[in-house]
């Protein structure tokens, strides 16, 4: 609520002959070395592409024609902790060629059927070709898979003029998709928790076919004080996905307890002959297993001696799977203006999905602007000066719901892993882990009677939905300054979230005395393997206050700043509207929600933007900064050990207190923890780490060079100029009265321009690591973007970057 769009329908036929060029250049000779590369990586950057369009037929049809190209080297940073041949702990920084092409051409044609009828149609082709993915932070070199696919894009849409009242418009659209991923590497994935990923990528040879059509109806309608807007829209997918990832199994190495070995690798004991425990990292606890298997040990004395690995998947069966998903939605809207300064909107929306029992999806909207004293409400967010209506003071709010759908990706998940199409295994039984490095087989597992882990849907499970209150305030002040603020509030009903909801019963487990390993419990549904249930069991609620002013104070000088506050708590790590982890995010205990609520991995507490325009008009030149001050977003603090045999990592520690055990303290920056907190002994909230601020300025420098001039109509030589008052076209007055001539257009323009990122080469470090058994707990392996997000396995080097530009406009 509170925001809308502007359509601007644009007779066919009636355009000259345009078109455009550009390239943009960049390589390592103009940026900065990243902070985490042992040297400037090799980098290119190369977008070039144009347009063209013009007339038909006069009066009646004219075309578009849009090509674009992109050839980009990036560079995948890797700075993870590994082992050397002596299996000692070391940094290993290394960066790698990342090849990224793209191809996009699109050509559209616009048809004017008769004088109330238009018909567009427009067909786009997009190929893209990606090598050396999945190689960065702590993603090995050796993980490197590739991927290419195409996209085949079909629109059409025509719009009605139905009388002076009622304006209709129907489109459709078909998109093809095509993609394929191929990993080399066909040896089991090594998982050495927050530390490094080695082996294959386990993608195997995969593709993936869906098409999406949409078609939608929206009709608008002008009746007195009335402007009632009504709309149906029909929309499906098909996807067909052939996808044997993990196939070659995964083999994972994370932290926990074990005892203690002296320089002979021999168990240190007590007086009493007991062993000395103590806490160990991911990456001891994967030393200690290839130094014991070089000294020739059985692998239940090196399980003994702290090593072994801790848990170990596998895939098998078929790799193909498919989903069919139909959605259906529709409005209707009144826009009523009570007054010239009052306006008041009423709307309902209906949404509807198969694959989802949930039917009454009745989504209720109300807005109001008002303008005092003002003779019109306005356009949401003009700069004063744009318009003689635009009022001086104007309230606006708004109360809306907003379902989010259902993803497809859900649906396909528990198609895949249903157990019968697709069987997966996670184990954590000594017999099976004892293999190490030699990857059991599908057979092998059903011969230790392991049991499969199955994906489903909840049968409760409903849409999630948004309420979002809004309130803004404008008012323009001296110097065509505008002041505003803003309030939000989102609340986020029925998240996404995955539980495995056979997990052992807590009050059932009994442990080992001095591992603490899971020997025996009781599960819910019996001995079945693990279920990972998708269910809308979350919520989340996300306050926003943030004001600013906009200022055009002259044709060559804008300035625009923002200062947003905000505050955000979820319990579930699920992003509305598409935005998030397909179904969630996993709890610390499948069994108690309770201390789940805590900071949302979204919640920046304040965050600054600032930008502007300065032109210097004896030079032609426009200088464009902007940039972002951020605080830092939470973080997720785990203890790195599933010690509920729900066979996720997600367990988080509880602070430290008198009581702990010494083998169980781990002593950071973000405080003192307990590694195995007593059961019902109170954990810290989710995402109680804190990352790093971010900040970052940006400028674009421009200059236009114009040539040629444009052919005026035949009937402007013969028009007579009478006196006036006001300065004539193509002149404007200074500060002081005196009259200054604006440039005059030109036929042919070219634009020269450097463009730069992170101008001060901060290093804006992404999140640290959270595993408190992980050897680099509480480090950053990797940098943000340039607007302040990143930090994840395929993020580039965002180091500061210079980009060259050139355009051509005729």
């Amino acid at each position: 609520p509170g925001f809308g769009r502007i359509d601007i329908l644009t007779k066919p036929g009636t355009d000259k002959l345009r078109g455009s060029a550009f390239l943009n250049m960049s390589d390592e000779k103009l940026n900065s070395r990243n902070p985490f590369a042992p040297e400037r990586a090799p980098y290119m950057s190369r977008l070039y592409g144009g347009t063209l369009s013009g007339t038909v037929i006069p009066k009646r049809a004219s075309f578009f024609l849009d090509f674009q190209r992109r050839d980009i080297d990036e560079n995948g940073v890797v700075n993870a902790q590994v082992l050397d041949s002596s299996l000692n702990p070391t940094v290993f920084p290394f960066t790698l060629v990342a090849p990224t092409r793209n191809t996009t051409f699109s050509p559209r044609f616009d048809y004017q059927l008769n004088t109330n009828n238009t018909l567009v149609g427009r067909y786009t082709f997009t190929r893209s070709s990606l090598l050396n993915q999945g190689v960065s932070e702590l993603s090995l070199p050796e993980r490197a898979y590739s991927s290419m696919s195409t996209q085949h894009s079909f629109q059409l849409t025509e719009t009605a003029i139905l009388g002076p009242r009622f304006i209709n418009e129907t489109r459709f659209q078909f998109v093809r998709d095509r993609r394929r991923q191929d990993d080399p590497n066909l040896a089991p994935t090594i998982i050495v928790q927050d530390s490094f990923l080695g082996g294959g990528a386990g993608v195997g040879l995969s593709f993936n076919a869906s098409d999406r059509y949409e078609l939608q109806n929206y009709t608008t309608a002008t009746l007195g004080k009335h402007i009632l807007r009504f709309s149906v829209r029909l929309r499906g997918i098909t996807i067909t996905d052939f996808s044997p990832g993990n196939f070659t199994g995964t083999f994972n190495f994370a932290g926990g307890s074990a005892p203690q070995l002296d320089a002979d690798n021999e168990i240190i004991r007590d007086a009493s002959g007991n062993s000395v425990f103590a806490s160990i990292t991911s990456l001891e606890r994967y030393r200690r297993t290839l130094l014991l298997q070089r000294q020739g040990l059985a692998p239940v004395v090196i399980r003994e001696r702290g090593g072994g690995a801790s848990q170990f998947s596998i895939n098998g069966g078929n790799p193909q799977a498919g989903v069919r998903q139909i959605d259906f939605g529709g409005f209707v809207q009144d826009e009523w203006r009570l007054r010239p300064n009052f306006t008041l909107t009423l709307g309902l929306r209906y949404e509807a999905q198969n694959n989802l029992d949930s039917r009454f999806n009745f989504a209720p909207r109300v807005f109001f602007a008002w303008a005092p004293g003002g003779k019109t409400t306005g356009t949401f967010g003009n700069v004063p000066g744009g318009g003689g209506d635009q009022p001086k003071f104007v309230i606006r709010a708004g109360f809306g719901m907003f379902y989010d759908r259902f993803n497809e990706s859900n649906t396909l998940q528990a198609n895949r892993f249903d157990g019968v199409n697709q069987v997966r295994y996670n184990v954590s039984d000594p017999a099976v882990l004892d293999s190490f490095p030699s990857v059991p087989t599908i057979e092998e597992l059903n011969g230790f009677a392991q049991r499969q882990t199955t994906t489903r849907i909840a049968p409760t499970v409903r849409a999630p939905y948004s309420l979002h209150y809004v309130l803004s305030i404008e008012r323009q002040l001296p110097y065509k300054i505008t002041a505003f603020v803003f309030a939000f509030n989102y609340r986020t009903l029925h998240s996404l979230r995955l539980r495995n909801i056979n997990a052992p019963l807590p009050e059932t487990i009994v442990r080992d005395p001095d591992t603490g390993r899971i020997l025996s419990a009781a599960r819910p549904f019996g001995n079945v393997g693990e279920i990972f249930q998708v269910e809308s069991s979350g919520n989340s609620n996300f306050n926003q206050m943030a004001s600013g002013i906009r200022a055009q104070v002259n044709p060559g000088f804008s300035l625009n700043v923002t200062y947003v506050l905000s505050k955000a708590k979820s319990d579930t790590d699920y992003f509305p509207f598409g935005g998030g982890f397909g179904g969630g995010s996993f709890p610390a205990s499948s069994y108690d929600l309770r201390g789940e609520y805590g900071r949302g991995i979204f919640d920046q507490r304040h965050r600054l933007f600032f930008g502007g325009t300065v032109t210097i008009p004896r030079f032609n030149v426009v200088l464009n900064p902007f940039g972002f001050v951020t605080t830092g977003r939470p973080f997720n603090i785990t203890t790195g050990r599933d010690t509920n045999g729900d066979q996720v990592f997600t367990e988080r520690p509880a602070l430290a207190t008198a009581r702990t055990e010494p083998s169980n303290l781990r002593r950071t920056p973000f405080g003192d923890f307990d590694l195995n907190p007593a059961p019902g002994q109170a954990i810290i909230p989710r995402n109680y780490g804190q990352g790093p601020a971010f900040f970052s300025v940006n400028l674009g420098i421009n200059r236009t060079v114009g040539f040629g001039e444009v052919p005026q109509p035949a009937a402007a030589t013969a028009v007579t100029v009478a006196p006036q008052t006001t300065p004539p076209t193509g002149t404007t007055n200074n500060a002081n009265g005196a009259r200054r001539r604006a440039p005059i257009p030109k036929r042919y323009n070219v634009t020269f321009g450097v463009q730069m990122f992170n101008i001060f080469n901060r290093a804006n470090l992404a999140q640290p690591i959270g595993n408190l058994s992980s050897p680099i707990f509480g480090q950053t392996t990797g940098t943000r973007d340039f607007f302040g997000n990143g930090g994840g396995s395929s993020t580039p080097a965002f180091n500061r970057r210079i980009e060259a530009q050139v355009r051509f406009n005729f």
